[in-house]
């Protein structure tokens, strides 16, 4: 079964705004920053500054304040159910299907197909938190739930219940931006290794919640373009210095997220993630330049 984007997409419009205007997972950039190494002596140019979004909610065509995480909870957690409904539909027959079933397959993973573009590990741990956090998104629904002045949303137990779920603002946060992701990766059905290493980032920070360990991550902070020097030969081999742009940029900007650029010397650029850069790879064969860079 091929995903099916555009049902998706158009199922979960309003979700996207929602989640894409609150809780990108990785905040655009007020400006970037360039790591000039094209010579051998290293240039850097402006600052990284990330972002904030200021919102102004109206009720009536008046202002208004109003906290809105509920109902950005309600929406994140929507992208999850109407990617299972889809599932099932296919599986099962046509829906609705009940949501406890949703969840108990989510839960133990029982008929639950691993769509692209994720890895087991983000699925399971993406599936679990939908799983997880059913008595948040039920008590919204039915039971009204508890948002607390430090930002804590917090399940109404049900009658003979003792506890129920609560998630901190922290948690929420990061929670609303791997959903984003999650959203973002199966629309365009491509997860970069620098979105996939935020996102497991974001997973480790629910650990309580989807209860399956860590995973490798590294939250991205900022955005670097890293400029080098490639040299071509007669028959179209590149060369550049790979380890010197690892060392610095490593060094310099260890949670930046990074573009490489290869500057040739008639005026061409190769441009890339630099986190998809094949490791230790420093030449290749300018028709054929390492997926998904591309000549400019």
């Amino acid at each position: 079964m091929t995903f099916p984007v555009a049902a998706f997409a158009e199922a979960t419009e309003y979700e996207r705004y929602i989640l894409d205007t609150f809780a990108p997972a990785l905040p655009e950039p007020t400006s970037g920053h360039v790591l000039d190494l094209r010579t051998d002596k290293l240039h850097q140019h402006a600052n990284v500054v990330l972002g904030t979004i200021s919102v102004q909610a109206y009720v009536g065509g008046k202002p208004a304040k109003l906290d809105l995480t509920p109902l950005v909870f309600g929406a994140a957690w929507k992208v999850v159910d109407v990617v299972l409904e889809t599932q099932l539909t296919v599986t099962d027959g046509p829906g609705p299907h009940l949501i406890s079933k949703k969840v108990k397959r989510a839960r133990h993973g029982n008929g639950v197909r691993l769509e692209p573009p994720f890895s087991q590990d983000i699925w399971r741990r993406l599936l679990r938190l939908y799983a997880n956090t059913y008595d948040l998104r039920h008590s919204l629904t039915h039971r009204g739930i508890k948002l607390h002045p430090d930002g804590s949303l917090e399940a109404t137990p049900e009658p003979g219940q003792t506890s129920a779920t609560t998630m901190t603002r922290d948690e929420l946060l990061y929670f609303f931006r791997a959903i984003q992701e999650m959203h973002s990766a199966l629309i365009s059905q491509t997860l970069s290794a620098r979105r996939a290493g935020n996102l497991g980032f974001l997973l480790n920070q629910l650990q309580d919640h989807h209860g399956l360990g860590p995973m490798t991550g590294r939250e991205i902070r900022g955005h670097v373009v890293v400029q080098v020097r490639g040299e071509e030969d007669d028959n179209g081999r590149v060369t550049f210095d790979l380890n010197r742009a690892v060392a610095e940029t490593s060094t310099r900007h260890p949670d930046a997220g990074c573009d490489l650029e290869i500057h040739l010397d008639d005026g061409r650029i190769v441009r890339g993630p630099f986190e998809d850069w094949p490791a230790g790879r420093g030449t290749f064969h300018l028709d054929r330049p390492p997926t998904p860079f591309v000549v400019v």
